[in-house]
């Protein structure tokens, strides 16, 4: 189960080589050429993380040295990205997945050379850039529900399930401050749950209102759901399938009711 669920993340970010020597990963070609100013620190938390998932697949870390190496790309990842950033994250992204099956068991130096190679990338031709930021981010949140559905089939025939915990964080306008009320309840609560159903999983999914940017809201729904991950994480509750969903209206016909975070806990 470890090993199908490394290697199903690394099929979904697989890159192949597209007309003119570009590369084809999450949808979308972009040059190996291309400039990026992206701060080291996503590049080798990207590889630290992919390097920990091999670790723990193999059973040479347990599961709570895989969520603190999760939670650390998280706390990265959740950071504010321009244009420039998202390329170099994918870019990050198709390299390390390139090495990841040759070098499962890659040390610190080599995760360093890697960083190393990517600086020194040709970066002369500044005026080829990916697609623009608005639709990076669409095709990226397109892929993550594709890979949290292949992850998590659909349940079986009704009145054979039994009922799923569900808790929700409301969020001030634009901002990344939970209810504490709200946040205080979940906390609270979740490790009982999490005791009562062993072997479940925590699902936190973040969203925001249809007001802004597509970019925007996937980008505000993210950094929302980390900080709810990282609020269970200091009550020392493990959630494992975190993922913004953008904007939506579903929970209700106002701007407040859908700037949010659900929590779930799902069986395996």
């Amino acid at each position: 189960m470890r090993q199908a669920r490394c290697d199903e993340i690394a099929r979904s970010f697989e890159p192949s080589i597209a007309v003119g020597g570009n590369y084809m990963v999450a949808g979308f070609n972009f040059s190996r050429q291309n400039p990026n100013g992206a701060r080291d620190q996503y590049l080798v938390a990207l590889n630290s993380f992919v390097l920990s998932c091999r670790r723990w697949a193999a059973f040479e870390i347990d599961e709570d040295g895989f969520g603190d190496a999760e939670l650390r790309f998280s706390k990265v990842y959740s950071a504010k990205l321009d244009a420039e950033e998202v390329d170099a994250k994918i870019t990050a992204f198709a390299t390390t997945m390139q090495s990841a099956e040759d070098n499962r068991r890659a040390d610190a130096e080599a995760i360093q050379q890697r960083v190393a190679e990517l600086k020194a990338l040709d970066r002369k031709h500044e005026s080829e850039r990916a697609d623009d930021i608005s639709d990076i981010m669409d095709r990226l949140t397109k892929l993550e529900i594709l890979i949290t559905e292949r992850l998590n089939p659909p349940p079986g025939p009704p009145g054979e399930q039994p009922a799923i915990p569900e808790w929700i964080v409301h969020f001030r306008l634009a901002g990344q401050r939970p209810d504490p009320d709200e946040l205080r309840r979940l906390v609270t609560e979740a490790p009982a749950a999490r005791d009562k159903h062993p072997g479940w999983r925590f699902e936190v999914a973040g969203y925001a209102d249809v007001s802004g940017q597509r970019g925007a809201n996937y980008r505000l729904g993210q950094a929302r759901a980390y900080a709810v991950q990282v609020a269970l994480a200091e009550a020392g509750v493990r959630a494992w399938d975190v993922s913004s969903r953008g904007a939506t209206d579903q929970f209700g016909p106002t701007g407040v009711e859908n700037r949010l975070v659900r929590v779930r806990l799902l069986p395996r």
